[in-house]
């Protein structure tokens, strides 16, 4: 039992109580008032999108809470509190969250996000046998979105560029060429590769006047 002059307790946990207010003649008025515990809040579930390419930042983590009293402020690895439950412009990594409601009570967890592997292109290329263009090239990719279908892009710069969906590019003529590789979410890599063709056949004439 506490006895106070003030009409306010505070630091009470949650409980029934029965409150007792005596006047200077002894006169007392009772009635029973009951604190409840609104508890710490609860995270129900973390919504993550990973970053679509190998060493982009561009993943996102949302969180969905309930419990305890909103309004509710999130953090993430230690930084400041924020009032949007999403975070954006995230990296490979694992981040350790936090949810702070309205009474400060505190619920903590981790998530991670996980990038696609690097494309990793090899080629392999045929010189043409003859000046004016028959050399190929074939190129292999892999790595990247998982289960991805590749687009391959080949550009000598001074035709027009070559863009299809097998590797496999057949009739080019000598030069330098800029190979391009995509997945199907854009991520890309490039590489460079040259087909050499022999220079063409020289004729000469002789003539014979009488």
């Amino acid at each position: 039992t506490t006895t106070q002059a003030s009409s306010s307790f505070t630091g009470i946990a949650a409980n029934t109580y029965a409150s007792i207010v005596t006047d200077a003649l002894g006169c007392e008025v009772t009635s029973n008032e009951t604190i409840n515990n609104a508890g710490a809040p609860t995270i129900n579930n973390i919504v993550t999108v990973d970053p679509l390419c190998s060493s982009s930042c561009d993943g996102t983590i949302t969180l969905s809470v309930s419990g305890g009293t909103s309004p509710y402020n999130y953090s993430i690895n230690g930084g400041a509190l924020q009032a949007s439950n999403t975070f954006t412009g995230l990296c490979d990594n694992t981040f350790a969250l936090l949810v702070e409601d309205d009474n400060t009570c505190q619920v903590a967890s981790a998530t991670t996000l996980t990038e696609p592997s690097a494309i990793t292109v090899t080629v392999s290329s045929l010189d043409p046998l003859c000046n004016g263009g028959g050399g190929s090239i074939n190129i292999f990719a892999s790595g990247g979105t998982v289960g991805t279908n590749y687009s391959y892009i080949v550009d000598d710069n001074t035709n027009p560029t070559v863009t299809q969906s097998n590797g496999a590019f057949t009739g080019l003529p000598g030069g330098n060429f800029d190979i391009t590789v995509t997945d199907d979410n854009f991520c890309m890599s490039t590489i460079t590769s040259t087909i050499t063709e022999p220079a063409a056949i020289g004729s000469v004439v002789n003539s014979t006047s009488n």
